[in-house]
């Protein structure tokens, strides 16, 4: 039996602190790594871990049963690295070709096949790198919570956690298997009806979900007048973070005396439902998940004239709709996908719920500039920040009330400059040095002010105070706004 399951192998300059932090990208990358595994085996894994990027001894790499390489320009130019393999696959040189199985290679940062080490060139990379859209550039994602990184990181991320933990059920079936959660999630999903083709699929999914501690709706029999399940449909969805629908070849039942089919009706609820949800986001400051996963049988050739005309429709309108996905994959891809939703959506609450029970930042911006204001304040409540805006409704002293209120219970503060001009950005700089007064019991922890692409500020007239000037170009979150974070809670980085 080995002593340990997982030694990761990966060059210290990979692991140095990312800006604002004290943590490095494998530091990040293990902590990660461990939580998921943890959600499918029930328990932690051990790990050989040096996060100075210690030497172990070859001792210690003999006793490990999976090898994790972290592969990056310096990981092939390191002699210790190309040690660590060398080391770990002799030990196993009674069963070769099984120790390969058990080496996993990870993607940080881009190299040629050709670069790395001949015998990790045939295994499969989990590449964790981001490409940009507009230049198709490659780059290290160090941004893990943003929304480029879950179909980069976080999908090829859980990708390796399953495959990593089948290799450990195998081998050690008396120590770990892949069960139910222990941990019960507050998350609730809506898993609509499909035609008895997909019974089994629908079932399958429903256990999935539920094994990962989902609840699934609905969860009582559905009614058979129209009008009482439409109010039936609206309910659940009210309930649900997310919708999932399987659409088969055959149009379905209809509801009684009724044309359109079950299937048919909770799609367009559930995408009227997400409209509504998008538009309360946009307008009405409020940050609500919901989210439409759509699957659309790929035997198109099987399918039913009314069928067809329903799903050609569905495509097009879900091509102008937010948060709405449509796959048309085999089954087994849609399970896949929804295993990767189902603990994406976990890990983010894990993080960023520690960061929202503590904090509070207050983002200050002017009624010309509530647009783009709510734009960033949304980027930052998905960075796990409590977020506390300015009110613009009302008379002039209860406006000026809700600002000195936020200034009072705010734990750091950031002042837009945006389209006003730079008199109004010192006047509410001023509010935040005299916020004392307002009856604080302790000083900001932060303070920034955000400068626009085209705003113009004078920096010598804060040089002598404790404040961060942001600055943006054409990008609305800058990478500086991490060093901000960093200062307002570590725990995000821990």
């Amino acid at each position: 039996m080995k002593e340990y399951d997982i030694y990761i192998s990966y060059d210290n300059a990979d692991n140095k602190p990312l800006i604002g932090s004290d943590k490095g990208w494998i530091t990040y990358f293990k902590t990660f790594l461990e939580l998921i595994l943890e959600q499918i085996l029930n328990k932690k894994p051990t790990f050989l871990f040096f996060p100075n990027n210690e030497n172990p001894s070859s001792v210690s790499i003999e006793n490990v049963q999976i090898l994790v390489c972290i592969l990056s320009p310096s990981f092939v130019n390191s002699k210790n690295c190309i040690e660590d393999v060398d080391i770990f696959l002799s030990s196993k040189k009674n069963d070769h070709a099984h120790a390969e199985k058990t080496i996993f290679k990870v993607g940080k940062a881009p190299i040629s096949r050709h670069q790395e080490p001949s015998s990790l060139q045939s295994l499969r990379s989990y590449e964790l790198y981001k490409r940009e859209f507009q230049s198709q550039d490659l780059k290290e994602a160090v941004d893990f919570f943003a929304a480029e990184s879950e179909r980069t990181f976080w999908m090829n991320l859980v990708d390796l956690a399953y495959d990593v933990s089948y290799d450990l059920c195998a081998n050690k079936s008396e120590t770990y298997s892949i069960g139910f959660t222990k941990k019960k999630s507050p998350h609730t999903v809506y898993l609509a009806q499909t035609g008895n083709a997909h019974l089994n699929e629908r079932n399958y999914i429903k256990r999935e979900l539920q094994k990962h501690g989902f609840k699934v709706l609905p969860d009582q029999p559905f009614p058979a007048n129209l009008r009482e399940a439409e109010v039936f449909i609206k309910k659940n969805l009210q309930k649900s973070v997310l919708s999932i629908h399987l659409i088969g070849d055959n149009y379905g039942r209809t509801s009684q005396n009724e044309q359109s089919s079950i299937v048919e009706l909770e799609s367009k609820i559930a995408e009227e439902y997400g409209a509504q949800i998008h538009a309360e986001n946009q307008y009405n400051d409020k940050i609500r998940d919901f989210k439409q996963i759509i699957w659309v049988s790929p035997e198109g050739n099987k399918t039913d004239q009314r069928q067809k005309s329903f799903i050609e429709k569905l495509i097009e309108e879900a091509e102008s709709l937010e948060d709405v996905e449509i796959l048309q994959t085999p089954i087994e891809d849609l399970k896949s996908i929804i295993k990767k939703e189902v603990l994406m959506t976990s890990i983010k609450r894990t993080f960023a719920g520690k960061k929202s029970n503590k904090n509070k930042l207050y983002l200050v911006y002017d009624k010309i500039d509530k647009e783009e204001g709510k734009s960033m304040a949304k980027y930052l409540e998905n960075q796990g920040v409590e977020v506390l805006i300015p009110a613009f409704d009302g008379e002039l002293m209860e406006i000026r009330q809700h600002h000195i209120n936020n200034l009072r219970i705010c734990d750091a503060a950031i002042i837009h400059y945006g389209k006003v001009n730079e008199q109004w950005v010192q006047m509410k700089f001023l509010d935040l040095l005299k916020s004392s007064g307002f009856g604080r019991s302790k000083p900001l922890t932060a303070k920034a002010i955000y400068a626009s692409e085209g705003a113009k500020i004078n920096p010598e007239f804060y040089k002598n105070f404790d404040i961060d000037i942001i600055t943006s170009g054409a990008n609305l979150h800058p990478e500086s706004f991490h060093s901000f974070l960093a200062k307002l809670d570590r725990v995000f980085y821990e």
